[in-house]
């Protein structure tokens, strides 16, 4: 049984953001393939209830490494500066990682490593063995393309010299995957998506439009937009329509918004409890990047979506995907005429999204069975 180690900043749990489904779910995938997968958590903390819980969960098969007391003291520092004058992916790369990776790898002798996130590249030259980068998203001039919504950014050269350093990279949609292919000279690009597993729920036929999501910046305008400029269009013509939001965007959703037709319900610890209150799921995020890994996952829970050509970019095999683009007034009051007056629509959407999500999961395992 081949052995393969996830490095990862990002933990597996809770897993309340797409990032971390997305971690989990390839690492599960894994399992589910044979391969015996052990997690390495880089954490700023031990004393905490995401280590514990991350911690619980791999059991004998988690490994972590802490960050460093003065590598906290510089990013503190720098934070406070009115100028840029470190790079960020050296700020928020593992200092001092060197040694434990070669103990780690003498122990338990790995045959892959997968690094996730650009910043963890450099663990790559002390790994002796396969080496994976899931990039998760891009991160060239990251801050200049989505104001508002900062994190770590850097220079093509810098993210050219990150996917260089592995033999293979992954990316997480089809329009990232030609730009790293672009930037590679030497690395393999494969673009492998998310893994999803379907879960089939029973038809409600109501009359309850669901949207499920993180508290993201972006995620927050796409909705509010949304909310100030198309659901009140849609009850005009639907007086029965419901909206109902889950997750933690509910803590950040402006109170004058709220009408009685908008349902705040918060957090979930089970996604299939939110998907379980409705048929249709809206994705009306109009910018970002990566995989809107919620449309997806709206999808393996069988659900009729509607969203946004924006959160269908890069997607697989799109000619293939029951997914309905909606980006006006007019095209969702036309999907929805449709879909509520047509009652075998939502069963024929279910099973679509069941043969999608199936496709979708045979080729990400061929793709990992490759390169691993």
């Amino acid at each position: 049984m081949k052995k393969v180690l996830i490095i990862s900043d990002t933990p597996t749990h809770p897993t309340n953001t797409g990032n971390k489904m997305c971690i989990l779910s390839y690492a599960t995938l894994l399992q589910d393939m044979g391969y015996d997968v052990y997690f390495l958590y880089f954490t700023r903390e031990r004393n905490s209830n995401t280590f514990t819980q991350n911690k619980d969960y791999w059991s004998d098969h988690f490994l972590s490494y802490q960050m460093s007391i003065i590598q906290k003291a510089v990013i503190k520092i720098v934070r406070h500066l009115p100028f840029r004058c470190f790079s960020d992916i050296w700020l928020h790369e593992p200092w001092f990682i060197k040694s434990y990776i070669k103990q780690i790898q003498k122990k338990y002798k790995f045959d892959s490593v997968i690094l996730n996130y650009i910043w963890l590249s450099k663990i790559a030259n002390y790994f002796q063995g396969n080496t994976v980068l899931f990039t998760h998203d891009v991160f060239s001039y990251r801050n200049l393309r989505l104001k508002g919504n900062y994190w770590v950014s850097c220079t093509p050269n810098e993210e050219a010299k990150c996917i260089n350093r592995v033999k293979t990279v992954l990316a997480i949609q089809e329009q990232e995957a030609y730009y790293y292919k672009y930037l590679s000279y030497k690395a393999n690009v494969y673009c492998m998506y998310s893994p999803f597993t379907f879960h089939k729920q029973e038809i409600l036929n109501n009359k309850k439009l669901l949207f499920f999501s993180g508290s993201n910046i972006l995620n927050i305008e796409g909705i509010n937009h949304f909310i100030k400029n198309i659901f009140p269009e849609l009850i005009k013509k639907f007086p029965d329509l419901e909206l109902i939001i889950g997750g933690g965007i509910c803590k950040h959703l402006e109170k004058d918004l709220r009408t009685t037709q908008i349902i705040l319900k918060g957090g979930f610890d089970n996604p299939a409890d939110f998907y379980a209150l409705g048929d249709i799921v809206i994705n009306p995020v109009f910018n970002g990047t990566g995989l809107k890994i919620k449309t997806f996952e709206a999808l393996s829970y069988g659900k009729t979506v509607l969203s946004s050509t924006h959160s269908m970019e890069g997607i697989f095999s799109p000619q293939s995907c029951p997914i309905y683009k909606a980006d006006t007034i007019d095209e969702y009051i036309s999907h929805l005429t449709n879909i509520l007056s047509t009652p075998h629509i939502l069963k024929n959407n279910r099973e679509q999204a069941e043969s999608y999500i199936v496709s979708l999961d045979s080729y990400i395992k061929n793709i990992l069975h490759n390169i691993l």
